[in-house]
């Protein structure tokens, strides 16, 4: 069994009843299977440096998984608009990691940094983009479809990747053909801002069984 880390900030003005719609998602397909994974939320008002390395630290020889429900920029991911992980400041921490982010516009800087500190792997966004709130789970269903596709299908991280895009492709021409196009448009926007870095070819299997 493994850990799965979700940070989500809940609490955010803007998108805290979406970052938590995510969150939910994911641990509602998790209880559903089973998937032998001992997962830890972590919502806005845990959200920080010092609880990360109180919980990651004596984890630095574990394999884990870590998702990240929230704002990002180049530097890293913020909640309450403060760094929570950041370049050059507590990427070390994620060794041995499979590091998925939904978070906007951290970066492919800030994903090199955490590959250089011994993470596997990282999946994300290179740009922003925008959630159309009234169509709330169309963007959830696509941000998680490709960490739900590693766990499930046990497929490579680069398989995920292009079944993720696959179904961003999906929801995109289904949302055109209802005419909700600027929900089409954003969700154009986030697909050709998703990136990988890393080791492509791991699986979840791996990480389950070579600790």
């Amino acid at each position: 069994m493994i850990d799965l880390f979700i940070t989500f900030d809940d609490m955010d003005g803007r998108l805290g009843t979406y970052f938590s719609a995510c969150h939910n998602s994911l641990t509602d397909f998790i209880s559903e299977n089973i998937f032998h994974l001992n997962v830890e939320s972590v919502p806005s008002n845990i959200c920080n440096e010092i609880y990360l390395d109180l919980k990651l630290r004596p984890k630095l020889n574990n394999n884990f998984i870590f998702v990240a429900y929230s704002h990002g920029n180049a530097l890293g991911l913020t909640c309450s608009n403060t760094h929570y992980v950041r370049t050059e400041t507590n990427t070390q921490l994620f060794q041995n990691c499979f590091f998925y982010s939904t978070a906007c516009g951290d970066g492919e800087s800030f994903a090199q940094d955490l590959i250089n500190n011994g993470c596997f792997c990282f999946i994300g966004y290179k740009a922003s983009s925008e959630v159309v709130i009234s169509l709330e789970q169309v963007f959830s269903n696509c941000d998680n479809a490709g960490l739900f596709a590693f766990i499930a299908k046990d497929i490579t991280a680069r398989q995920a990747f292009e079944y993720m895009k696959s179904y961003y492709s999906q929801q995109i021409t289904f949302m055109r053909k209802k005419g909700e196009l600027f929900a089409a448009h954003f969700l154009v926007q986030s697909r050709e801002s998703l990136f990988i870095a890393g080791n492509e070819n791991i699986t979840f299997s791996q990480l389950s069984f070579t600790q």
